[in-house]
């Protein structure tokens, strides 16, 4: 998918990561009076969005996840489909990922204690929620690349 394909009102810019699901990007809207916000895009990998039994588990994921509000997880917004492209957009975390964190060295124990207490915090949270989805929230798209400390 290229920079600058829109898909709904969501424009899509560079390609920050690739996961088990998908492609994540950054978008942007664009509004009136020169309004605009970025926004994380996941385009469904292809595949995925031909199996509908993948598609229906995805679609438990995503209602559970924009349900769940928790100051260290990213707010979902919608999943919607353009054609046979569907893809799921989430808040815009302008933060450092944990890769960025260590890339000129390790961190001092407290920061990568800190890091770690977060990331296991918002997870353990996620995959409590079974009200939210049977078997709580998983978190297929957490890794060093995405992961961001706020």
């Amino acid at each position: 998918m290229g920079e600058g394909r829109t898909l709904g009102r969501f424009v899509c810019g560079e390609r920050v990561a690739n996961g088990p699901v998908g492609s994540l990007h950054r978008a942007r809207v664009f509004g009136d009076a020169g309004f605009e916000k970025d926004f994380a895009l996941l385009v469904v990998d292809g595949e995925l969005g031909h199996d509908r039994a993948a598609l229906g588990r995805l679609v438990r994921a995503a209602n559970g996840w924009a349900r769940l509000s928790y100051p260290r997880i990213a707010h979902a917004h919608e999943l919607s489909a353009e054609g046979d492209t569907y893809y799921l957009v989430s808040d815009w975390v302008r933060a450092a990922t944990a890769n960025a964190l260590v890339a000129e060295g390790a961190l001092p124990l407290d920061a990568a204690l800190l890091l770690a207490a977060d990331a296991a915090d918002a997870v353990a949270l996620a995959h409590a929620r079974h009200d939210l989805v049977p078997g709580g929230i998983l978190h297929l798209g957490l890794s060093p690349s995405t992961s961001t400390h706020s």
